[in-house]
């Protein structure tokens, strides 16, 4: 690694380009953050189905909170590096000199599912899940690739780009794709770290329709005339590439040993783990994805979760005012494992992991006159609980070991009581990582690493969740939700088959 100009006592700037906003935030060398700034970005949605950002709003909205950043950063002598953590499973098509052919597609769109099902019907779907470690579903931009190309008139030299890779490009003058997010693509090999030729047949791409590859630790030498530049960002500071936000979330939750289930409950709600080698699933419940050197995510999905639950607080409570959840949180704590036998499966709009049936609906069962507001609030959450225990199992089941913690992150990790039925659910002990940043603190971490002020990975999740209080089971709980969690298990099925079968 060439010689890095670091100083020590400098914030790093992290860059987190989500999916409805953008955020620059300054960390101290302890991880404390020091400011934040942050711009809203817009999603569009022209037809039932579609969703699409303008990729050049979200360059602009990544220079205004550059801008901004950087102007705070000056009461703390500038900054050490600016790292990059970004929405996963984007696309978008441009020319080979950069100008946009299309919208940026995000993950939410959902028009190539006709396309996904093509792949995950082929006779390929089993090489290509197990090279990938991505499930053929509309999600990933190898189904949106086929999209475009077979309904959106495209040169034959167009690039296929992540709106990370097409905002970086903005920013330096080059054009490079990190391994973390490449590997959501759905058409990148995760063993090699390269793009898979099966996959990029598949797409009906050649390697020259994607940009180079490197690693979320590499340096970007900046053109002198590049946008990150006339920002006034100085030459001699070093900018890191970055990974997906699936990765760097947990990163920068501490949960980097195998041993540890990362969930982050925000809008939906994920669970994964980080591994040591690349393992598929392969039977196509899970991702897995690059996370670093060395590393490697995989983990699953919920589509509902903090929207279920809103959903829920506006139904029973009639609104969402600014004491809504703390009187949401008091009702919680009246109800006792197991909601007196209500049941909430959450698949509000369809189960993505571990089943992938988007035809899933939600349902409350088993509700009856003794039953009140407090009971289906109770409910939900358990629903939840219920729903991260099935992705967890499949995480376990895939070959990595046991786990044996839980790291909650997301607006939910807020609320004591959920965080107790989570840990009495999965039967496990359950911390709070400290902050609410994730996956921009990761993106921090990426940069001391490459910076070398910090080793390695497991040294920042033992700083990390160093001294963080343990929120422990309850075995009576437990045994509780053991029993239940089997009845949900059962009714997320015949919900999903009574579906299919009134549609047919």
């Amino acid at each position: 690694m060439p010689s890095i100009p670091f100083v020590a006592d400098l914030p790093i700037l992290a860059v987190d380009i989500g999916t409805g906003s953008v955020r620059a935030i300054l960390f101290d060398a302890a991880g404390g953050v020091l400011a934040e700034t942050r711009s809203p970005t817009r999603t569009l949605h022209p037809r039932p189905g579609w969703a699409e950002q303008d990729p050049d709003e979200i360059v602009d909205a990544v220079a205004s909170v550059l801008r901004a950043a950087m102007a705070e950063a000056a009461q703390f002598g500038g900054i050490a590096a600016v790292s990059f953590s970004s929405q996963m499973y984007s696309v978008l098509a441009t020319t080979t000199a950069g100008r946009p052919l299309t919208m940026s597609i995000p993950w939410s769109d959902t028009r190539a599912a006709q396309d996904a099902e093509h792949i995950r019907t082929g006779r390929d779907a089993g090489r290509l899940v197990g090279v990938t470690g991505c499930p053929a579903q509309p999600v990933y931009p190898l189904a949106k690739i086929r999209w475009l190309r077979a309904n959106v008139p495209l040169p034959e030299d167009a690039l296929f780009i992540s709106i990370k890779d097409y905002v970086l490009w903005r920013l330096t003058g080059v054009l490079t794709a990190d391994r973390s997010t490449a590997s959501a693509s759905g058409m990148l090999d995760i063993s090699s770290g390269e793009w898979s030729a099966l996959a990029l047949d598949v797409a009906g791409l050649t390697p020259a329709n994607v940009p180079s590859l490197d690693s979320p630790r590499a340096l970007i030498q900046c053109g002198p005339s590049s946008l990150l530049r006339d920002l006034g960002l100085p030459a001699v500071t070093p900018v890191v590439l970055g990974a997906g936000d699936a990765a760097l979330s947990s990163v920068g939750s501490g949960a980097v040993r195998p041993e540890i289930l990362a969930i982050n409950i925000g809008t939906s709600a994920a669970a994964r783990r980080m591994i040591r080698e690349p393992r598929s699933d392969p039977a196509g419940r899970l991702w897995t994805y690059i996370a670093d050197l060395d590393h490697w995510v995989t983990g699953g999905i919920i589509g509902s979760a903090g929207s279920a639950y809103d959903w829920a607080l506006d139904m029973v409570l009639g609104g969402l005012t600014e004491d809504t959840y703390d009187r949401a949180e008091a009702l919680l704590g009246s109800v006792g494992p197991g909601s007196d036998g209500l049941t909430f499966v959450p698949y509000l709009s369809g189960e993505q992991s571990p089943s992938w049936r988007p035809s899933a609906r939600g349902a409350f069962v088993g509700i009856g006159l003794l039953h009140e507001r407090r009971h289906m609030l109770r409910a939900v959450v358990e629903g939840l609980a219920f729903a991260l225990q099935r992705v967890r199992l499949s995480i376990e089941e895939t070959g990595s070991g046991k786990l044996d913690e839980v790291t909650v992150t997301g607006g939910l990790c807020r609320s004591a009581a959920t965080l107790h039925i989570i840990a009495d659910v999965l039967g496990l002990p359950v911390v709070v990582p400290p902050g609410h940043e994730g996956s921009a603190k990761g993106a921090a971490i990426l940069a001391w690493l490459a910076l070398g002020a910090l080793p390695d990975l497991e040294t920042a999740g033992r700083l990390a969740l160093a001294d963080r209080p343990r929120i422990l089971p309850s075995d009576e709980a437990h045994a509780v939700y053991r029993h239940r969690f089997e009845e949900f298990v059962g009714l997320a099925d015949r919900l999903t088959v009574e579906k299919r079968g009134n549609a047919s």
